[in-house]
């Protein structure tokens, strides 16, 4: 009997461990991985944005993922949500091209502590924009 109980526990263990996959587990499709964009921003379970704050040139798009599985959103602070405003569901991603230069601040809804910064400069030569 106490032979059969060390068979059968050392049968679970091996059919656990072997699986019969050789390759180390893949990561998950990267939604901006395709866009054409001069940064992209991860929204993540650890409720942050990464990088927090991204610097491109007038007429480039930013390509935010949510890498996570929790939903968030993207709300720009300074004109209410009026340029850019969404849900951004897990493993889903969202682009926006910035037409004009300055400073852009945009939150989480979903969670407040949640906070990143888009600067927008001129193109080269450029004084206004």
């Amino acid at each position: 009997m106490r032979t059969s109980r060390a068979l059968l526990g050392l049968v679970v263990v091996a059919s656990v461990a072997c699986d019969g996959s050789t390759e180390p587990p893949t990561a998950p499709p990267d939604p901006c991985a395709n866009s054409v964009t001069a940064g992209t921003v991860s929204a993540t379970d650890g409720f942050a944005f990464t990088p927090p704050t991204v610097t491109i040139t007038v007429g480039q798009s930013i390509c935010w993922q949510n890498t996570g599985r929790l939903s968030h959103t993207l709300t720009d602070v300074s004109t209410n949500g009026r340029r850019f405003n969404g849900d951004l569901a897990g493993g889903q991603a969202f682009v926006h091209t910035f037409g004009f230069g300055g400073t852009f601040s945009y939150r989480c809804r979903n969670h407040s502590n949640m906070t990143g910064t888009i600067v927008v400069n001129c193109q080269p030569g450029q004084l206004v924009c």
